[in-house]
């Protein structure tokens, strides 16, 4: 499967001490355990490797993403949206109770804040992509500085400053996603916020602009269009009715 043939890809990439590992991700999603074990074995990868977002990096994509030591972005890409949803073998997508959601959501929400850590991101944004109960802002301090605050740690922060206990200033407040939606960025934004690291105009400006001659690029054999939600669903062959499978849909 998918998990089993990228983890070959950076078994031997590890074992031959290749510079770079480059996975080009166009996805829009895919079922909880198989994006965590992916990004797992990526962020474990000795070899650096940086996720190139085609297209889309949505739900489980973004998830993948968030791995890679890097993220760079075509201009016309987006990432983010990662609320976990129930999908059926039918299509149908019906809502999880609170608690199971909240349960799920803190889990990824906790990986997605462990990789931004890990990479120096601002882990507030990561950890907006995965849930719609809190707004998001970012904030700017007149010594220079930015950080990215949760309403709530924004009311806690203008409230220890009027006390005296933040001698820090605010020079100005944007809301970047407001409570009751999930974040998805486009590829200006997500530079702009520090998820990804540079806009390139194409594939071939990325290479070109790193020096990577395309024509020596090993590239293991993966299907276009295998890493996608209908793929990653079981056959009813398979498991027999009824089969309820977690996703993240984009």
């Amino acid at each position: 499967d998918l998990p089993e043939r990228i983890t070959r890809v950076l078994d031997k990439a590890d074992e031959d001490k290749a510079l770079l590992v480059v996975l080009e991700i166009d996805s829009p999603g895919g079922e909880v355990g198989t994006c965590d074990t992916l990004s797992k074995r990526i962020f474990e990868s000795k070899t650096p490797v940086v996720a190139l977002v085609l297209h889309k990096a949505v739900s489980g994509g973004a998830m993948v993403a968030s791995a890679a030591r890097e993220i760079v972005m075509t201009r016309s890409a987006r990432i983010g949206d990662i609320q976990p949803m129930q999908a059926s073998l039918t299509g149908n997508t019906p809502g999880m109770d609170d608690r199971t959601a909240e349960k799920i959501e803190v889990d990824i929400r906790t990986i997605m804040k462990v990789y931004a850590q890990h990479y120096n991101r601002p882990a507030a944004v990561m950890e907006a992509m995965v849930s719609r109960g809190s707004s998001l802002y970012q904030v700017h301090f007149r010594n220079g500085d930015t950080e990215y605050l949760t309403g709530h740690e924004l009311e806690v922060l203008e409230k220890n400053m009027d006390l005296g206990r933040d001698r820090r200033r605010i020079e100005d407040t944007k809301i970047i996603k407001p409570e009751g939606r999930l974040l998805e960025l486009s590829a200006t934004q997500a530079v702009e916020y520090g998820i990804a690291s540079e806009v390139v105009d194409s594939k071939a400006a990325f290479y070109a602009e790193r020096g990577i001659d395309e024509s020596l690029i090993i590239r293991p054999s993966v299907p276009a269009g295998e890493f996608d939600l209908k793929k990653l669903i079981p056959k009813m062959d398979d498991f027999g009715l009824p089969v309820w499978v977690l996703v993240l849909l984009g």
